[in-house]
């Protein structure tokens, strides 16, 4: 068979359907037929290649999992051929062979031998399948008392360590609760990666277009399309929408962002009505040939230039609102198709009304997707009600009116937020009805568009930030017009990002929720704060004051500079007080402390919110107390008090003071531990006016938080007593993580990681605090430099802010790895494991613990 592993070959299945069961005795009997033929499958034929990631997509009853029971041999076909060359492990039904009264770890035993694996293959592999599942000592109980969320994890864990050369999967990935779902995601795309042939049963669209690289599309039971995972995905998504609706119709429209004149064909345009062509518009579209079949077409093609090749792609209509044309407009006032990072936009649509005017108000719906692989990354919409409104305020909203017969909706970027790469825009006027989906026009991943970086890289946020005019053609009827006050030009931003006045109360910008910490810092740094232009520059390196910064890199579009004589890494320009305030006291800081953090330091498990290891923190006890059976000890920016309550515990003839600014942490301390320490909220002015001084001040993951550490500590030493102790732990920015790993280092997370230090920034650093001495540097931890840090992953996630629902926080994929990134990922994690040893004798270990003391007499 060479390269192809499944070959289907003309496969036919068919059922006899009898109309009562006894029907079938009486046929039996009689030997005269007494059923109906129904054929699940008429003639579908393709093949699989090795190595080949192959999608099925299709309708309910569409003959999806009976193709897939023929290959696998649980069922045989009336007619045809299927020929499989290699091991076939299918996930077809979860829960293959499992026994309620048998334990889970039995079941895993059951079941791995059901799916072909022997017992020293599952020997090897039920550590894994059961750290997979997350089911801790729940996985002695009988699989009878497990809930389904339970019994779905169990079943997935297992049925995805079998190890195949041809894997096929049947609805599989939506199983247990929505942290799961990711994991399994994960799995089946490591699975998909690495080189194994897959047949994949889907109805999630995008997920085929991400980890596919054909689909097939079934249909009553016949092949109706095979192709490039978009293209099927995208003509499958239409398809979708005209078979739900009897009075809509696909259609073929030549319509490109950069061109001066669009091209669509069979409908009749206010222009040609209005200058003495016989018959109406609404007849002209009546009469218009309607595509009720869609057939395959060539959609798009791979596009680095950014050039426009939307001609003659396929959409979907109802009426009566069309869309007449579709402008991408830059900063220049240019029609285009390339955008620059953090420049002013704008999309203008035209429309125009062929018919009755809709009584409701006019909805636009826009979505953007990755080009490489169909991910979501922004939407924007208006028909549903808004966090923001209720329903009696909806229809008053100035971004909800209703059609004219022709007029143009406007959306303004006030900075073009996507990250350097191809995008495709899709496009739809819908009727603005909360809860509604029902599409005058919509034009489904249609314009594909370019975003350059502009010097600078930063990843999407979920739900783009625009304001909307809807302008009506003048000379309109009243009606038309009603509800817009003044002229069009007067309500419009202007290109070059300047506003003119909106004096209508309505017209003031909402407050949208903030879903991810990107979205929230991107708010408070570069909308509210003016990043970079109104932030303060360093006129010399902060570690060591002797030499100018020199850039060095960018993450999130935050320039990183280095010091050349010591090598420390900083935000520069860096975030004033206010905005560090801001920061922190934001809904990112706030919730996981208080939905994440806190259950974990309340409840005394494993996992803790120590911000580093607690066998550091003892050391680091033992070491400062060394010597004194008593004193007093301050903790800055403690947090949650985890590690004031830890010295508490180990030194009780000590008195310990958490000093810490923000309220949440406050309340949720005093909550957490009662009369074990106090707490302090005073700043250092406040605490040098008291008088009070300390045997020992720590700071444990504090200082890579502030743009002036010099400034900071030497503000602590001086509240220190004569022979005191001042100890800092800060992450490592090491010498092989600024030459290499750069700005994909676990360490840099601008704007909240602002100083990077190295042993030798730190010890310049420390060697410039009036009055402290250095006692000694230590490491502890795993190596500072990993392998995987090599492949710029930390790019392509983002943490979502903690919910009451949600109190996780939970990183996004906004794009999926590449065959190659996951191939060399892989391999460079498990080179981590081999090599930590190595790295960290050579470079270093993640902490820096530096012990100093106050000079004076005892």
């Amino acid at each position: 068979m060479s390269n192809v592993a499944i070959r289907i070959n003309s496969v036919a299945k068919e059922y006899q359907v009898f109309t009562r069961p006894l029907d079938l005795a009486i046929e039996v009997l009689t030997r005269r037929a007494r059923h109906t033929t129904f054929r699940a499958l008429d003639g579908v034929s393709f093949e699989v290649q090795r190595g080949e990631v192959l999608g099925i997509i299709g309708p309910n009853g569409a003959g999806k999992s009976t193709l897939l029971k023929i290959i696998t041999g649980v069922l045989e076909a009336t007619s045809g051929s299927v020929e499989v060359s290699g091991r076939v492990s299918a996930i077809l039904e979860l829960g293959l062979g499992f026994h309620p009264e048998y334990s889970g770890r039995e079941n895993i035993y059951l079941s791995g031998l059901l799916y072909g694996m022997n017992k020293g293959e599952i020997d090897r592999k039920i550590d894994g399948i059961i750290a997979f599942s997350g089911l801790g000592d729940f996985i002695n109980r009988p699989v009878k008392t497990y809930s389904s969320g339970m019994h779905a994890r169990l079943a997935f864990s297992i049925a995805t360590a079998v190890d195949p050369e041809i894997l096929i999967i049947d609805e599989a990935l939506a199983t247990g609760d929505a942290g799961f779902v990711q994991k399994s995601l994960r799995r089946i795309r490591q699975l998909c990666s690495g080189g194994r042939t897959v047949l994949l049963v889907s109805h999630g669209t995008a997920l085929l277009a991400q980890l596919c690289n054909r689909v097939v599309w079934l249909d009553q039971g016949r092949v109706r399309m095979v192709g490039p995972s978009m293209q099927v995905v995208q003509a499958y998504d239409l398809a979708a929408h005209q078979s739900s609706d009897e009075e809509s119709w696909i259609e073929t429209v030549d319509d490109a962002l950069d061109k001066e004149k669009s091209n669509q064909p069979h409908l009749a345009t206010a222009e040609s009505s209005s200058s003495g062509v016989d018959g109406s518009i609404v007849e002209k579209v009546a009469a218009a040939p309607r595509q009720k079949a869609l057939e395959p077409r060539k959609l798009f093609e791979s596009n680095q230039s950014g050039e426009d090749r939307s001609v003659g792609q396929q959409i979907f209509r109802r009426g009566p609102v069309f869309i007449d044309s579709v402008e991408l407009i830059n900063s220049a006032g240019e029609r285009t198709t390339r955008l620059k990072f953090y420049e002013h936009a704008l999309l203008r649509i035209k429309y125009r009304v062929d018919g009755p005017l809709p009584e409701s108000s006019l909805g636009v719906a826009i979505s953007i997707n990755n080009r490489l692989d169909l991910s979501s990354v922004a939407q924007f919409y208006t028909q549903n009600i808004r966090p923001f409104e209720t329903r009696e305020s909806y229809d008053s909203a100035p971004d909800r009116r209703k059609p004219a017969r022709r007029g143009t909706i406007d959306l303004h970027f006030d900075y073009v937020p996507f990250r350097k790469g191809e995008y495709l825009l899709s496009i739809g006027l819908l009727p603005n009805e909360p809860a509604t989906w029902e599409f005058y026009e919509y034009r489904h991943f249609y314009y594909p568009f370019f975003v350059e970086d502009a010097g600078m890289d930063l990843g999407a946020p979920v739900f783009l930030d625009l304001s909307l005019v809807h302008r009506p053609m003048e000379n309109e009827t009243p009606e038309a017009n009603e509800g817009v006050s003044g002229s069009p030009s007067a309500t419009m931003p202007s290109l070059d990002g300047g506003v003119t006045d909106r004096s209508a109360p309505e017209a003031a910008a909402p407050e949208y929720r903030l879903a991810t910490l990107r979205s929230e810092i991107e708010a408070i740094c570069f909308r509210e704060g003016g990043y970079p232009k109104t932030w303060p520059r360093h006129e010399a390196c902060p570690a060591c004051d002797q030499v100018a910064l020199a850039p060095a890199f960018s993450k999130y579009s935050f320039t990183h500079a280095q010091c050349s004589a010591c090598g420390f890494v900083t935000v520069d320009p860096y975030p004033p007080d206010d905005i560090i305030a801001k920061l922190y006291d934001g809904a990112y800081y706030t919730q996981v402390r208080n939905l994440f953090e806190a259950p974990l330091l309340l409840g005394c498990g494993d996992a803790t919110p120590f911000s580093a290891p607690k066998e550091t923190l003892m050391a680091v006890i033992d070491r400062a107390t060394r010597g004194r059976a008593s004193g007093t000890w301050l903790d800055v920016g403690g947090g949650l008090g985890a590690f004031a309550n830890l010295i508490a515990e180990a030194r009780p003839s000590w008195t310990v003071k958490l000093n810490e600014f923000n309220k949440k942490s406050v309340d949720i301390a005093r909550n957490a531990f009662n009369d074990r320490f106090t707490i302090s909220t005073a700043d250092l002015a406040n605490l040098r006016a008291s008088g009070e001084l300390f045997d020992v001040i720590s700071s444990v993951a504090v200082l890579e938080h502030i743009p002036k550490p010099k400034e900071f500590l030497q503000g602590y030493a001086s509240v220190l007593k004569p022979d005191g102790m001042l100890v800092t732990v800060v992450p490592h920015f090491s010498e092989l993580n600024a030459k290499v790993s750069r700005a994909s280092s676990a360490n840099v997370v601008p704007p909240y990681h602002v100083s990077l230090f190295n042993e030798r920034g730190l010890r310049r650093l420390l060697g410039r605090v009036e009055g402290l001495e250095i006692v000694a540097i230590d490491q502890a931890g795993p190596s500072a430099f990993i392998p995987v840090h090599l492949v710029d992953y930390g790019d392509y996630y983002d943490i979502t802010v903690p919910t009451e629902e949600d109190p996780q926080p939970r990183s996004i994929a906004v794009r999926s790895y590449s065959t190659e990134e996951s191939n060399a990922i892989n391999a460079l994690s498990q080179a981590e494991k081999d090599s930590n040893d190595y790295f960290a004798e050579r470079d270093g270990r993640q902490l820096l613990i530096a012990y100093c003391k106050k000079k004076g007499s005892s």
